[in-house]
């Protein structure tokens, strides 16, 4: 037991350098510890936290909050899990649609710009048609953002990008595995909740 109760402690420091969280208030540090013990997979939970604290969603929010929504995320993202053969389908997926979506979009970019043109000159959704991308893959995709979102991310910020597909076909694998599910109409993930909305098409 001690040695759990040390292993808390010890993450909390680590997110307390990492998230810039201020301890000035005892309040702070026993709410954090409380979080940090309904977890079971701290290390899973410090990579999440790693991998998505500097998202645009979370700029303008303290340490301290940044930390209290990243593990409502994390808890609501692992309530349920797929099967090993699921998964690595859902993780295949997800990777080919990455590869196939960013250099789609970065041929694109370069022949716009060798052109001279803008992003708004061009087809978007005819341009992903005829490069194979079939119905679902679209319907993913839409849900992540517009074409200059999209651009954006694939561009700019691939890691993003990837992340948020993995996330979407997970949880639409999900809903087709537990039918059960409902939508929680409190999560602030957008892009999640749209998902499930198309899953109910």
């Amino acid at each position: 037991m001690n040695k759990q109760i040390s292993k808390i402690e010890n993450v909390s420091i680590y997110f307390i350098n990492l998230l810039n969280i201020s301890i000035e208030d005892e309040l702070t540090m026993i709410d954090m510890l409380q979080e940090l013990e309904v977890i079971e997979d701290l290390n899973s939970f410090r990579i999440f936290v790693k991998r998505r604290f500097n998202y645009e969603k979370f700029r303008f929010l303290t340490g301290y909050q940044k930390f209290i929504s990243l593990s409502n995320e994390f808890r609501k993202e692992n309530k349920l899990k797929l099967d090993a053969e699921t998964q690595e389908r859902v993780d295949n997926y997800s990777e080919m649609l990455f590869n196939k979506i960013t250099r789609v979009i970065e041929e694109i970019n370069f022949k716009l710009q060798e052109l001279g043109k803008k992003i708004d000159d061009f087809d978007y959704l005819e341009t992903l048609k005829k490069n194979g991308f079939v119905s679902s893959d679209i319907e993913i995709l839409n849900t992540i953002g517009d074409k200059k979102r999209m651009f954006h991310l694939a561009l700019y910020s691939k890691h993003e990008l990837k992340e948020r597909i993995e996330r979407i076909v997970n949880k639409k694998t999900l809903i087709k595995v537990y039918p059960q599910l409902e939508i929680d109409k409190n999560y602030s993930d957008s892009e999640n909740i749209e998902c499930l909305k198309l899953l109910g098409k």
